[in-house]
């Protein structure tokens, strides 16, 4: 795929996003997935667990890309009008 096709898929799937996601499905994302606590959390034995902390890691990511591509879309849509 030439950088142009992949820029203009970038911006259709950044669209696609924008359309389908709201920020009451972030809401309930972030709330579900606990993305507001640190990774990092003691269990009932006072330890660290690292797999868990990479899942939290992980799931915080997610919603961190699904906010910044919402972002761009709605710079383009601006720079479009």
């Amino acid at each position: 795929m030439k950088p142009d096709e992949r820029i203009a898929q970038a911006r259709r799937n950044r669209r696609h996003l924008r359309q389908h996601i709201d920020e009451e499905t972030l809401r309930i994302l972030e709330e579900r997935f606990q993305t507001n606590l640190p990774a990092y959390q003691l269990n009932k034995d006072a330890n660290y667990c690292p797999i868990a902390a990479a899942i939290r890691d992980g799931q915080r990511e997610v919603i961190l890309y699904i906010r910044h591509q919402l972002q761009l879309a709605e710079t383009e849509t601006n720079l479009d009008n």
